[in-house]
């Protein structure tokens, strides 16, 4: 007898998500296209090749101003897909999203926690990328190994108070220093 073909295709089309889900595990680029969506269209997002100098730069830099047109991704790219997949591939990271305004990072902050709570692809690739406690609007906590009292993300204003300990302390004055305010520019300046 002849196989189903719609069987036979099912299960290629399951193999090729697997195969996607483990790359995704390992390389950025290869994470966002399998993870994330474009907010208007709801298809994935395809990487232009800006996008690529852009992973680029955030695995060779510590430090990394991005200036791009409105719309091009950037708050989505940095601020969301990176810090997905950084605490991904370590749940024990803390990380302190700084906006020009609180609301400004924690509607960033929403992004991430959607994410983790309801993206089907992101547990493909990280299953155990799950919500812990505490988990509310300016801070949320993964399960992860490590015994610490802070978030696993914290989201706060340029000016805002910052708690979390010396290294959070730390970024936020790096930030400030390297913001609007100041006429030093950062580490790394990417012009698109």
């Amino acid at each position: 007898p002849m196989p189903n073909t719609g069987t036979a295709s099912s299960a290629l089309h399951r193999a090729a998500r697997a195969v996607r889900a483990v790359c995704a595990r390992y390389d950025f680029a290869a994470f966002v296209e399998f993870t994330q969506r474009d907010e208007s269209t709801g298809q994935p997002v395809h990487l232009s090749a800006v996008h690529r100098e852009w992973e680029r730069r955030l695995a060779t830099h510590d430090r990394l101003q991005i200036l791009a047109h409105v719309e091009s991704g950037k708050s989505n790219f940095v601020s969301v897909a990176w810090v997905l997949f950084q605490l991904g591939c370590n749940p024990n990271l803390r990380v302190c999203l700084i906006s020009n305004t609180a609301a400004q990072a924690e509607k960033l902050l929403r992004s991430i926690a959607r994410q983790i709570e309801r993206n089907a692809a992101l547990h493909a690739v990280f299953p155990h990328l799950r919500a812990s406690t505490p988990w509310n609007v300016n801070a949320i906590t993964v399960e992860r190994s490590a015994l610490s009292k802070n978030p696993s993300v914290f989201a706060c204003g340029l000016h805002g108070a910052l708690l979390g300990g010396d290294d959070a302390g730390a970024a936020a004055q790096a930030a400030r220093r390297t913001g609007a305010e100041t006429e030093s520019p950062p580490h790394q300046v990417l012009r698109c």
